[in-house]
């Protein structure tokens, strides 16, 4: 056998449990000790169930060394060592087989006897263990039903009863040791009946006298049991007599509906309940059968294992996003500690009109009002006093009022009549109370008509709106009791329905405003100033839907912005330009944001916004809401202020001024980050760097939660190797499907990193293309904890299929694509056009799609203008194309072929020649490039030498391509770039793909001339002939009765190797010939011989390598990864040279790098990595 061994893996947390101040978590069949000091995992015990997954972890209560890990039909006695410094988990004697699914096994309390199992499986049967794990009995149920779980309740044998949950939703209590029929099996004692579903969970408090059930039918069911015997006569170990068992009676004391959806574990406490289920939520439920809290962090759809302290400190949940979380119950925040009263200002006589209209807070103790009579008063929390600071009949009925961020006592006011009155302190002696303050004012005329709004752009500035869209930019100065405003410029919003600023920022020399439209504006402020409003230079029209945009922040030399679409952007500063670089939303149902909060704890991310008619603040590091408080919505007037681990909320509620006060409920504490929400659908891998001689390895993963994410693997101080996340790309409406990566075609002058393109592709005909920057070895100083930090991405292009359409607003003269709706794209290929020809025009990308409508789509990317433009399709296969692949067909005069190969359902794979239209495409959208023939023409003559095939360094991929070193034997080794030593990369779309009449876009904005040129440019790329049904493949290979699900090409010297899985568990490898025809330069290719292994796998194949002339790597849905040897003496045929299980379950891809040893990747529910010799010999047996 190969020397293949398992060096990673994570997957959904199926078991937990706490021992000594640590947490013991079983994933997949290994057990891994996580300290919750360090907060990271200390040890791994790898393979503690050869087969299978660890389900139960139960430790010994009278031997805190001991533990029993259990899973399917076996279980394993581990040995857990906790000394000073040194931690071990040592697996005793060999696993033990049973003869049925074990659900529960309970460290049985002996006289004279030791270490004894008690163990219950599915058919209603208990047997007993001795401690080398010798059945000594056995014993059945009379109701020999199928069990969805068991519990076993108690520790002694001669007083030990089993719960057992049925198919037929009820508990049964029965005594292995108790009255049996004549048959020898055991008789039922007590039944539950009530639940509406099969039983998931049971569980058992001795000092409550309380059994908890939960269940298919989402409720958390509490029993209360009553004994004839009072609870005194229980002994010292919580032990209860069977006798009395036999008298039991039990009441529904609870039915407790609070999960959304199925709830999967239930865990009693001292004075809560604490529950977890599908719905990804941790409820805790007080005596009285109400929910205190309710813990949220877990992605996806649900958490598959719960532990609690001894004591109930804390409990920790385990989800299917292999996350692992820690929640301080002692911490968390009830209902009850939410503090508010009513604050009362004090009423003009006669005055029924005079009400609350704007509230703020001006510091931690003190809440300003605004009313309705123009009267503007303090309040000072500590001393619970009012003071007027002033009483105007100008400001009646209207006010607008704004608080300056970087002036503890400046306020501005703007009312109807166009007038600005600023107030301020001219007490120097910050000590004094606000209250005490003397406070000056001083009115300014800046408007003709009413003030709309005023924002603060720093210290010294502000920036007032007015009617019909007019700004003006104010340079403020202050001194002791003065105050003066000079007029910097003037401004003008563009038209639109609510016509005035709502937020707005300035970073170096550009002004970033929002309107009430949800635009974005940019305005420079570095030319000289006309007396003619000035206009914006940038628009990101309605960037945030039809709504307002409510706040705009600069961080970190990075623009943000968010609205009440749910959404905040991120922006780059690029050359008096912003770029979007991405778009986040935090959940769903929390649409409206109001503010962003870089002053969290640890860099946080604070939110605050509105979720329904609660207010909430969310913190994006924890993916947790800190704080809720029900105050009706966010169309109320408010303002916070946070203090340490205290919050203050003041809102306006029925002409009221409503004070809170809360703690933030920081409880949660995370041991191990989340992979996915739901099944990985494609992994890619990126880089490996070198820190200190231990590899570090960068992937990217999509999944079917619509998320893409950029993954590390590296190992920790304790050399265990660790997942962390680099970046989570958000975009996609759908699931991904698919992920294809290649170079960054444009300059870029930063030595420290490079730029990659990165395309993902999925359901609703989504493509997403970004751009990410990620660093070189040398920018990391070999230290891989600074990657994160040098990581970023911008979405250049967003493109749905079935969009086409609602863009053209002629359709009888556009395009007559009519996809369907549900269309998906299946798999992508991307290759960089200059690495085909040298001279094509940068930045200029050809894509390869694979459609579920039948379609092979080829599309051509403009990374600078961000434009895709479709140049053919095919319907050639009718049936769903799963599988594209491109690669570089070089000929011997050095000329090259650009091929992309598909495969779909029909079990064709074809090979197409996409020089025509690709060629084509270019010469008419780009006049400046030479034509065709010249291109292919310089391309074989000016090329110095052949293409080198003998490169194998994987660390210097990009370095290769830059310099023009193209080595297809190590692209191969490339999941799925056979372009060769592609990279990642990304791109989006422009607003240039609208008319250019269009003024405004989300991208682009204000059209200039630079803008022009580019529109002008794009409007040749739409009038670019596009080949559609007239495009046939060059060549056809049948190689599978059903689905091909995976495909690789390996070049060897003149000829290819093809390899395909397919639906029909079979593999087929062909070999091929490719040459141009000198009289017509087309692509003809000649099949040299083809072998199929019929059953190389018990399902189908999704993962496949070509990684050597006669090596082939496949992965399967049987979770088995297998090397295949092709031999082609005399007949060609495959033999088997390794086969190795992995732990992940439904593969779905795999990536394979490395030149001495294979890193194999594969994913699915889950990832696991494999490393292996590349120069295993044939075993004996092909199989």
């Amino acid at each position: 056998m190969a020397d293949v061994k398992s060096i990673y893996h994570t997957g959904p947390v199926t078991s937990l449990c706490v021992i000594k101040g640590n947490v013991v978590a079983g994933i997949g069949n290994s057990l891994y000790l996580y300290d919750l000091v360090e907060r990271q995992c200390m040890l791994k015990c790898a393979g503690v169930i050869l087969s299978g997954t660890i389900h139960g972890i139960r430790k010994s209560a009278y031997n805190e060394a001991l533990l029993c890990a259990f899973g399917g039909k076996v279980l394993r006695v581990i040995r857990v060592g906790m000394s000073p410094g040194v931690r071990t988990l040592v697996p005793q004697g060999e696993e033990y087989l049973a003869d049925d699914w074990i659900w529960d096994v309970c460290w049985l309390q002996q006289q004279g006897e030791k270490d004894q199992l008690a163990v219950a499986t599915a058919h209603n049967v208990v047997f007993r263990l001795d401690h080398t794990l010798r059945k000594l009995e056995q014993v059945a149920c009379v109701e020999n039903c199928i069990l969805y779980c068991a519990k076993f309740l108690g520790t002694c044998w001669e007083h030990l009863i089993l719960a057992a949950g049925t198919v037929f939703n009820q508990v049964l209590l029965w005594a292995p040791n108790g009255q049996t029929n004549t048959s020898g099996q055991s008789l039922v004692i007590h039944k539950l009946v009530g639940h509406q579903g099969v039983i998931f969970s049971i569980e058992f408090s001795v000092t409550r006298r309380q059994i908890c059930t939960v269940s298919d039918d989402r409720s958390v069911r509490v029993w209360q049991l009553r004994f004839p015997e009072v609870a005194a006569d229980i002994d010292c170990a919580g032990v209860i007599p069977l006798d009395w068992w036999h008298h039991c009676q039990s009441t529904e004391l609870f039915v407790l509906y609070g999960h959304s959806a199925r709830v999967w574990d239930v865990k009693i406490l001292t004075s809560t309940i604490v529950s977890v289920g599908e719905d990804s939520t941790c409820c805790v439920w007080d005596n009285q059968g109400k929910i205190t809290q309710r813990f949220k962090g877990h992605k996806g759809k649900s958490i598959w294992s719960l532990a609690v302290e001894d004591t109930g400190k804390f409990a920790v949940t385990g989800g299917g996003d292999s996350s692992i979380r820690v929640w301080h119950m002692d911490e968390a925040k009830t209902s009850d500690q939410l503090v508010s009263h009513v604050l009362v200002p004090p009423k003009q006589q006669n005055k029924d009109t005079d009400f609350p209209r704007i509230v703020a807070m001006v510091s931690w103790d003190c809440v300003m009002v605004m009313t309705n009579e123009g009267r503007l008063l303090l309040h000072s929390q500590t001393d619970r006093t009012w003071s007027t600071l002033m009483s105007d009949v100008t400001f009646t009925s209207y006010t607008v009022l704004s608080l300056s961020p970087y002036h503890t006592h400046l306020v501005a006011l703007g009312n109807i009549t166009g007038t600005l009155r600023l107030l301020f302190t001219s007490q120097s002696d910050t000590s004094c109370s606000t209250m005490d303050m003397e406070w000056c004012q001083k009115d300014f005329d800046v408007h003709t008509g009413k003030v709309y709004s005023i924002n603060w752009i720093s210290a010294t500035s502000l920036l007032t709106s007015g009617p019909d869209g007019k700004m003006i930019f104010w340079e403020l100065r202050l001194s002791s009791n003065q105050a003066t405003l000079h007029k910097k410029c003037s401004l003008e919003l563009p038209p639109c329905k609510h016509r005035w600023v709502s937020a707005a920022t300035m970073t170096s020399d550009l002004l970033v405003c929002g309107d009430r439209g949800g635009s974005v504006h940019v305005y420079s402020m570095r030319t000289s100033f006309s007396p003619h409003s000035q206009s914006p230079v940038q628009t990101f029209y309605r960037i945030h839907g039809k709504t307002c945009v409510t706040h705009i922040c600069c961080h970190d030399n990075y623009i943000y912005t968010a609205g009440r679409d749910g959404t905040y952007n991120q922006y780059e500063v690029n050359e008096e330009k912003l770029v979007l670089l991405h778009s986040n939303k935090i959940h769903k149902g929390f649409d409206w944001l109001d503010r962003l909060d870089f002053t969290g704890k640890d860099g946080d991310l604070l939110v605050y916004g509105f979720h329904s008619n609660n207010f909430v603040l969310w913190s994006s590091q924890n993916n947790q809401r800190l704080v809720q408080i029900p105050c009706g919505g966010g169309h109320r007037a408010w303002d916070s202020r946070i203090h340490g681990n205290t919050i203050r909320y003041v809102y306006i509620r029925t002409g009221e001024v409503v004070f809170c006060e809360t703690e933030l409920s920081t409880n949660q504490v995370l041991l191990k980050e989340s992979l996915h929400g739901r099944e990985i659908t494609d992994i890619l891998h990126i880089r490996t760097y070198d820190q200190g001689g231990s590899p570090v390895h960068v992937i990217g993963t999509c999944s079917e939660d619509t998320q893409v994410n950029f993954l590390s693997l590296t190992y920790n101080r304790y050399g265990v190797m660790n997942l962390n996340q680099l970046a989570s790309l958000q975009g996609h409406i759908s699931s991904v499907r698919t992920l294809a990566v290649c170079d960054s075609g444009l300059p870029w002058k930063q030595s420290s990193s490079e730029r990659i393109l990165l395309f993902s592709g999925g359901g609703r005909a989504q493509l997403l293309i970004w751009r990410v920057t990620i660093p070189k070895s040398s920018g990391l100083h070999g230290n891989a904890d600074l990657m994160a930090d040098n990581f970023s991405h911008e979405t250049l292009c967003n493109y749905m299929m079935d969009h086409w359409n609602n863009r053209n607003r002629k359709p009888w003269k556009g395009h007559d694509l009519k996809p369907n709706p549900e269309t998906r794209f299946m798999d992508l290929a991307a290759v960089k056009a200059q690495d085909v020809w040298p001279l094509a025009p940068p930045g200029v990308h050809v894509l390869m799609v694979a459609c579920s409508d039948g379609y092979v789509r080829f599309y051509c990317f403009d990374e600078e203008l961000r434009t895709l433009t479709l140049l053919g399709e095919s319907v050639f296969h009718d049936h769903c194309v799963l599988q594209v692949r491109s690669m570089i067909h070089c000929v011997p005069d050095n000329s090259r072929h650009l091929v992309c190969i598909s495969a779909a359902t029909d079990g064709r794979v074809a090979f197409w020649d996409l020089n025509h239209i690709v060629l084509h495409y270019i010469e008419k959208t780009y006049p400046e490039i030479k034509s065709a023939n010249e291109m292919l023409c310089i391309c074989s003559s000016e090329r110095k030498g052949p293409i080198d095939q003998t490169s194998l360094d994987s660390g210097n991929d990009l370095k290769n391509i830059c310099e023009g070193e193209i080595s297809l034997n190590k692209h191969c080794l490339y999941h799925k770039h056979l372009q060769p030593e592609s990279v990642p990369g990304q791109g989006q779309d422009n607003s240039c793909q609208e008319d250019c009449d269009d003024t405004k876009d989300k991208q682009g904005g204000q059209r200039g001339s630079v803008e022009t040129q580019h529109c002008n440019r794009t409007k040749k790329m739409m009038a670019a002939t596009t080949f559609r049904d007239t495009l046939d493949p060059v060549f056809v290979i049948p190689s599978h009765q059903s689905g091909v699900n995976s495909l690789h090409v390996f070049k060897l010297n003149v000829r290819y190797m093809v390899g395909s899985g397919g639906d029909d568990n079979a593999l087929r490898v062909s070999n091929i010939t490719m040459a141009s025809n000198k009289g017509s330069s087309q692509l003809e290719i000649t099949l040299n011989w083809s072998v199929l292994e019929g059953n190389a796998h018990s399902a189908q194949i999704t993962g496949l390598c070509v990684i050597e002339d006669r090596r082939v790597l496949t992965a399967s849905v049987d979770q088995r990864v297998c090397l295949w040897d092709v031999s082609t003496e005399m007949v060609p045929q495959v033999q088997l040279v390794w086969c190795k299980f992995v732990q992940v379950s439904d593969i779905s891809s795999m990536a394979v790098w490395g030149s001495d040893r294979l890193n194999i990747l594969t994913a699915g529910v889950g990832l696991e990595m494999l490393c292996a010799e590349k120069d295993s010999q044939v075993a004996v047996s092909s199989r």
